[in-house]
C-alpha cells in the first residue's frame, strides 16, 4: 500500500495541498498508517469490524492483519474489501461505517456466488463463505 495509495502526506510533500492533515480527524498527518489504523475514526471502524468477525467466529483483526494479510481466504477477502472501502471513504471524505462496509461485503459475496454458479464451483464458494451462514 505504501507509495501506491495517495494521501495528504504525499500531496503536501508534492506541494499539491496546503497541509498534510487527515481529512477525517484534521489532527494528525494523513499517512497510510494513520488512515488505516491510527485515526480515531478508523479505530471505531475496526472495532465494529472485529465485532462482525466475532459474530461469525472469525479471528479478530489487528494492525498486522490489516497491513500484511492472513492465510484465511475469507478473512483475507473481508479485510481487502474493508480496506478498499476505507480508502474510497477517504477519497470521498466520508467517515467509514461498518453498515456501509457490510453492503460492499455482500456485493462481493454475491459476485463470487454468481461466478461460482456460472463455473459450477458452488461447493468451493460455500466452503469459503460458510462462516457467514452460521
Amino acid at each position: 500500500m505504501h507509495d501506491i495509495l495517495i494521501n495528504n502526506y504525499w500531496l503536501h510533500k508534492w506541494k499539491l495541498t496546503d497541509d498534510d492533515k487527515c481529512r477525517w480527524c484534521g489532527q494528525d498527518t494523513e499517512s497510510i498508517y494513520h488512515v488505516f489504523w491510527e485515526c480515531h475514526h478508523i479505530s471505531v471502524f475496526w472495532k465494529d469490524f472485529n465485532e462482525f468477525c466475532s459474530k461469525h467466529k472469525l479471528q479478530n483483526v489487528d494492525k498486522e492483519l490489516v497491513f500484511y494479510g492472513i492465510n484465511n481466504e475469507l478473512l483475507c477477502c473481508l479485510i481487502f474489501v474493508a480496506k478498499r472501502f476505507v480508502y474510497k471513504c477517504l477519497y470521498d471524505e466520508q467517515i467509514p461505517t461498518m453498515t456501509e462496509c457490510l453492503k460492499r461485503i455482500d456485493y462481493v459475496r454475491m459476485i463470487e456466488y454468481n461466478i461460482a454458479l456460472k463455473n459450477n464451483k458452488l461447493q468451493q464458494w460455500m466452503l469459503k463463505w460458510r462462516p457467514m451462514f452460521r
